[in-house]
């Protein structure tokens, strides 16, 4: 009988070594790969070191920032310096053409991060020092064309009665109103008006409200009744805004009280107050109500005459516009005002806290449909009196400016 030997698959020394001088042959390229691949910065870097030593025939031969930004290499901070050097450059050259172009994207770039750009600054290095760049600045539209944003906020319903209606002594003014939470969300659009400074703009908004409130009285000395009337509506509200000026804009701090930020010295204070901006609004908001509902709850308390005690609580709910008892086209006057957080936490973007009261001119009530219901007289002992709602906001909003520097600006 003959035995077969087993074979091992096992490695030996010389194997080994012969396996790790080919991953080694393998991953040696690889980090002179990643370097070819994340070079971008070093060029930025000799892009702007060539600029300062007026040696950039090379950047223009060469294009070697073209690449980088195609191909989004840079980071975001990154690409904005690439763009400004670049129109430094063709400026440099007198090619203005690359030199339009590459100012737009970089203005676009810029003031999205940072909407306080102003390359006549001092500060502006080295631009500010420039002045093909400053006077190619000066015939781009450096503002905001329009804001777009999202409001939202919670509201509270005011009535005003201003006719009085009752199954119970109508002469005299009934019951209690109480305002109910309800709350507002919005998207709007901001167009500043004219040019410079531009304390005006126009506003306008597409509003979701929901108002809410409660009637409590007490009908014929026995009958507790609570009326609950929640309102849904489409508003669409037309708004003229003013901005008041920004204290301390662009003026030194008195006690030269600084910190760094970005390698620049920068007042504390006066910093933090060219961030906020004091605003009023005024305008007309016109809205269709969509869904308006009732509830109603009666409980009578018995004298003693009677034997005393309660009856059995008597509940209800009502769609008011089944029963065409509401109008549906609403008018109201609006005032407010409130405080912009500008560049809030360097976003690019701003921030609003606003109040404002709308005036409701509308009666609400449809006086021939005033006893459609039959339930809410016979059931209930409740009819409604003329009255007009007014509302009271407190909201917060996020807007997000939009700008077009290609657009040339009319006169200076």
């Amino acid at each position: 009988m003959h035995t077969q030997k087993k074979t091992h698959n096992t490695m030996t020394y010389s194997d080994f070594h012969k396996f790790i001088l080919f991953v080694f042959c393998l991953l040696t390229p690889l980090p002179r790969l990643l370097a070819q691949q994340n070079d971008c910065p070093l060029r930025l870097a000799n892009v702007i070191k060539e600029y300062n030593e007026g040696t950039i025939d090379n950047v223009v031969s060469e294009n070697v920032l073209q690449e980088c930004l195609s191909k989004n290499k840079f980071t975001k901070e990154e690409e904005i310096e690439a763009l400004k050097y670049l129109t430094l450059i063709y400026l440099y050259v007198n090619d203005n053409t690359n030199a339009r172009k590459n100012m737009v994207e970089f203005m676009k770039a810029r003031l999205k991060s940072n909407p306080e750009y102003d390359p006549r600054n001092t500060q502006a290095q080295p631009e500010s020092g420039v002045p093909e760049f400053l006077e190619m600045y000066n015939n781009l539209k450096a503002l905001p064309i329009y804001y777009v944003g999202l409001r939202a906020g919670a509201s509270f319903a005011q009535v005003e009665t201003t006719t009085n209606f009752s199954l119970d002594q109508s002469n005299i003014t009934r019951g209690n109103y109480k305002p109910l939470l309800g709350y507002d969300v919005a998207l709007s659009l901001e167009f500043p008006i004219g040019r410079a400074k531009r304390p005006f703009s126009l506003v306008s908004e597409l509003v979701y409200q929901q108002k809410a409130y409660e009637y409590s009285d007490q009908i014929l000395d026995f009958a507790g009744l609570t009326f609950t009337e929640l309102q849904n509506q489409i508003a669409v509200p037309l708004l003229l805004k003013y901005h008041f000026k920004r204290h301390g804009y662009r003026k030194n701090d008195k006690n030269n009280e600084t910190e760094i930020v970005n390698n620049t010295a920068q007042p504390v204070k006066e910093r933090f107050k060219n961030k906020v901006q004091p605003f009023l609004v005024v305008g007309a908001s016109a809205s269709y109500l969509l869904y308006a509902q009732a509830d109603l709850n009666r409980v009578d308390v018995l004298n003693d005459v009677a034997g005393g005690g309660s009856r059995e609580p008597i509940n209800g709910s009502y769609d008011l516009l089944a029963f065409s008892q509401r109008e549906q086209l609403q008018i109201h006057l609006i005032l407010g005002g409130g405080f912009r957080f500008r560049n809030f936490l360097k976003s690019g973007s701003d921030l609003l806290l606003e109040g404002r009261f709308n005036w409701g001119l509308t009666q609400q009530v449809i006086a021939v449909n005033r006893g459609a219901n039959d339930d809410f007289i016979y059931k209930f002992g409740y009819i409604d009196s003329d009255f007009k709602l007014h509302n009271l906001s407190i909201n917060i909003s996020y807007i997000i400016p939009k700008y077009n520097p290609d657009k040339k600006k009319k006169g200076k």
